[in-house]
């Protein structure tokens, strides 16, 4: 029917993020976990494949790729706050949120294994 939406299915090839991505990636978990802009960097896929991305598929592929990235983005992230926190005097406030939410939601998802 005109009414209903097609469901298609496919697999997906999930990346780890490059290295020169990892700027991206801090904003888009900071920005209030910005699902669809960090699963942008780990499936290259074109705009319009995340228009056609069904709400439930975006929660299973952003698990996908906290998963594929734990050993290298969240690892780096978690290692750069325990750095970071050391020398906090000279942060600039918007950064030490970005951070602080980005290790908030490491932290739950070490909890939840």
């Amino acid at each position: 029917a005109e009414d209903c939406e097609e469901i298609v299915e496919e697999k997906v090839k999930v990346h780890a993020i490059k290295l020169n991505k990892y700027d991206k990636a801090i904003e888009a978990q900071g920005n209030d976990e910005d699902w669809i802009a960090f699963c942008k960097l780990c499936v290259r896929q074109p705009e319009e494949w995340f228009d056609r991305l069904h709400p439930t598929s975006l929660t299973t592929l952003y698990k996908a790729c906290e998963e594929v990235n734990k050993n290298g983005f969240f690892a780096y992230v978690e290692e750069r706050i325990k750095k970071k926190m050391r020398s906090i005097d000279g942060w600039s406030p918007e950064l030490i949120q970005k951070l602080e939410v980005i290790g908030r939601s490491a932290l739950q998802r070490e909890s939840q294994k």
